[in-house]
């Protein structure tokens, strides 16, 4: 309990003025199927809009148990990039990083073409094979997944990417991306 008034009523317009900057995104519906997924992500050009880290998520679902179906994360788990912001950009070797770090994920696009041609920017080429499917691997967690493919042979780099929902105007990925052990999630939008 607050002792001073004059304490406790700046300490609640602190937390207020810190929930109210808080950005909210409309995060798209979860999609039920790959077929739903891929009429719905096929034939656009994704670009991305925000990145987030997922709070907690260091032990999680994403990582440990196999058995279970992705889900998305809570709207309140979700630290987005474009809300971080740096006192100091000369001595925050952290704001620089996430900036920098935000900086490239923003050159983020994907483009599904055909059957199994994608057109990417800011990712492992520029051309990749791909696979939309909600198949069980041994390695993986369940979930619908963009499986992005680069190389051939014996020699060749997967990426996979979650799909936690979307809509034709908002696509919304659990990338395999990490930062400091948090998983890291895209909000990306039809243009």
């Amino acid at each position: 309990m607050c002792t001073k008034p004059f304490y406790c009523l700046m300490a609640s317009l602190c937390i207020l003025f810190c929930i109210s900057c808080k950005t909210e995104y409309k995060i798209p519906p979860v999609i039920s199927s790959a077929a739903e997924a891929k009429k719905i992500i096929t034939g656009k050009t994704w670009k991305l809009t925000d990145a987030a880290t997922v709070a907690g998520s260091r032990k999680s679902v994403f990582d440990e148990n196999k058995e279970e179906k992705i889900t998305p994360p809570s709207p309140a788990s979700l630290n987005w990039f474009s809300t971080m912001k740096s006192i100091d950009t000369a001595s925050d070797f952290i704001g620089k990083f996430y900036k920098k770090t935000f900086d490239e994920f923003k050159k983020i696009s994907i483009r599904l073409t055909g059957d199994t041609l994608a057109a990417t920017t800011g990712l492992m080429d520029d051309y990749q094979k791909y696979t939309l499917t909600e198949a069980a691997e041994d390695d993986k967690s369940k979930g619908i997944k963009i499986r992005l493919m680069k190389g051939s042979g014996d020699s060749y780099t997967i990426a996979t990417y979650y799909v936690l929902g979307g809509d034709d105007q908002s696509l919304y990925l659990l990338s395999p991306n990490t930062i400091n052990d948090l998983s890291v999630v895209f909000l990306l939008e039809a243009r």
